[in-house]
């Protein structure tokens, strides 16, 4: 009985920092790249400075473990970026 609470509390602190993984590293990243490829510095400048601060944000939380915020800023900095994408490609074509 005692090892199956250890395995799920060591289960249950794992997730965290998997998820900010996915989030932050992988996801949010990516997107606020593509919106700085996408000429959204020039095109959507709001949305896009939003994105890279959240990213910087997630990161800097994510330093110190706090790995709920930081995958909380990531997918603001992720939503952000879309929008900032979004925009910019609705600029550009005008």
């Amino acid at each position: 009985m005692r090892s199956v609470a250890l395995l799920m509390v060591l289960v249950a602190t794992g997730c965290g920092p998997i998820e900010y993984i996915s989030m932050v590293t992988f996801q949010a990243s990516k997107v606020v790249q593509e919106a700085r490829s996408s000429r959204a510095p020039e095109l959507a400048p709001y949305e896009y400075t939003s994105a890279v601060e959240y990213l910087h944000k997630a990161r800097e939380v994510g330093g110190y473990a706090r790995y709920e915020e930081a995958i909380e800023f990531g997918k603001k900095a992720r939503d952000f970026g879309f929008e900032a994408i979004k925009l910019s490609r609705e600029r550009g074509a005008k």
